[in-house]
């Protein structure tokens, strides 16, 4: 989407025209989900309830859009206070070993004759679950420029720090996810 017609959604959904708000969210959804659901440890439905409230919020709130950045970074950032909004009041608690995000324990014998596609996935769900226990500061650039890939500059911009303060921030968060993998290296084998 180009900037002029961005701006020209951004002032029909301020003047309360929904079709155009719906085709501003549509445009970053996807990039957003996969941001909400990586801060979320991989747990679909608190990605999902994340956006939902994200979006509600962005829609009620969008005469404050003053366009000193692009919608999606004004978006992106609702999403991510949301989201640490939502994991306060959740007042959730590390996953215990062998515990699902469902609070249930997982029959770990039962996944002994699996294909390797499904044990890449149950690593990749762990690992989504190890990075979750991060501080979400540590969390969100592993999120950004480890799993989705994210530019360096567009990533800093968004956070609102320096390229040496991401640098260094990424540098920790890689440091601290290390020794968590290590501690739980058995959930990696």
């Amino acid at each position: 989407m180009t900037d002029v017609v961005e701006q020209e959604l951004v002032e029909r959904a301020k003047s309360g025209d929904v079709a155009a708000f719906e085709e501003l969210i549509v445009s970053e959804q996807s990039r957003l989900y996969s941001f909400a659901l990586g801060m979320a440890g991989g747990n679909h439905a608190d990605a999902a309830d994340v956006l939902q409230e994200a979006f509600i919020k962005a829609f009620l709130n969008i005469k404050r859009f003053r366009g000193e950045s692009s919608f999606g970074t004004w978006l992106w950032r609702i999403v991510r206070n949301e989201f640490l909004n939502y994991r306060k009041n959740l007042a959730t608690r590390p996953l215990a070993a062998g515990e699902n995000n469902h609070g249930e324990m997982e029959d770990v014998s039962a996944h002994r004759d699996v294909t390797e596609e499904t044990i890449l996935e149950e690593r990749r769900r762990r690992l989504l679950e190890t990075i979750a226990l991060l501080p979400p500061k540590y969390r969100e650039v592993l999120v950004m420029i480890d799993l989705r890939e994210q530019e360096y500059g567009e990533t800093a911009q968004m956070l609102g720090i320096s390229m040496s303060a991401l640098k260094t921030r990424l540098l920790r968060a890689r440091e601290k996810l290390s020794l968590l993998i290590r501690k739980k290296r058995h959930h990696f084998l």
